[in-house]
């Protein structure tokens, strides 16, 4: 469950946009280029969505033509953002002209001149896919900003299992183990270092850093047996107006190292920049686009 003291829905409406222009130009044109082939090759697609949050990623990949007719299920755990969702929807293919049908509470339609998307949304946790569809089921499999949190290494395998063969794939926003605030403070090495750590701390059974998952994902699919992956850098540059998301930030890094010597003081200084519009952070991300071989 999320932490329901803080408006998550909120923070994906206000993230869609810095997601936006922080996605590797390079990767979604491979990826865009792939799809946008692969939509017309084919008289519906089947793609699943791991984390849909409130839809966002459906609208982005509406708004640039690379849908038309298929049938996209959204695996989303939180029940609040499938509320969101439904609204969100709603309004945004109104505002585009197109037409929105709630057939039930789970699936619902959106179609107009040659968009038939049916849109299937799941209440289920990733680690689910493996009961919950059947193998090679999917043309295309995408996460956003969700892969990062999965222990890589044991459940990808089930992911890539329901994938068919020639089948794509599309991890965006991808942490990659940078966390930087400016301007600089002295405790800034030692609070990221140990800020990572505990992210490192999810999987104690693994051989697997969830801090560098943008990194040695492309790796990890490459050994797999993945081919013409193409991977790229897709860091937020957050400043000013990013005053939410940099105090989500603030605040995961709070309770991730409650007690940490120098904490306290740290964030003090920190929200107080914040506050004062003086506070700018850089995360790093990575995207990967591929196809699975077999």
């Amino acid at each position: 469950m999320i932490n329901e003291t803080f408006d998550y829905v909120k923070y994906l409406e206000v993230k869609k946009n810095i997601d936006d222009r922080s996605l590797n130009k390079a990767v979604w044109y491979e990826f865009s280029t792939w799809l946008k082939a692969k939509s017309h090759q084919s008289e519906g697609l089947k793609v699943l969505e791991i984390g849909a949050g409130i839809g966002t990623m459906i609208e982005r990949l509406v708004e640039a033509s690379l849908l038309n007719k298929c049938h996209y299920i959204a695996l989303e755990p939180e029940y609040s953002f499938k509320v969101a969702a439904k609204n969100r929807l709603l309004s945004w293919a109104k505002n585009c002209a197109f037409n929105f049908k709630i057939c039930s509470e789970d699936l619902w339609m959106v179609y107009g001149n040659t968009l038939d998307i049916k849109i299937e949304w799941l209440d289920a946790e990733a680690e689910k896919i493996a009961q919950l569809f059947n193998d090679e089921s999917f043309d295309l499999i995408l996460s956003h900003a969700v892969i990062d949190l999965l222990p890589v290494p044991e459940i990808m395998p089930g992911i890539l299992n329901k994938l068919k063969t020639q089948g794509g794939f599309y991890f965006s926003l991808n942490f990659s183990g940078e966390t930087e605030f400016y301007p600089n403070h002295e405790s800034d090495v030692d609070i990221a270092k140990h800020y990572h750590a505990d992210m490192d701390s999810r999987f104690p059974d693994l051989e697997w850093q969830p801090s560098r998952t943008g990194l040695e994902l492309p790796k990890w699919l490459q050994h797999y047996g993945c081919k013409q992956i193409v991977e790229g850098e897709s860091g937020w540059r957050l400043g000013s107006e990013d005053e939410l998301i940099i105090k989500n930030i603030l605040d995961t890094i709070k309770k991730a190292l409650s007690g940490y010597p120098g904490l306290k003081n740290w964030l003090t200084e920190r929200y107080s920049q914040l506050q004062q519009a003086q506070l700018e952070v850089k995360i790093s991300n990575r995207d990967c686009f591929g196809l699975k071989q077999s």
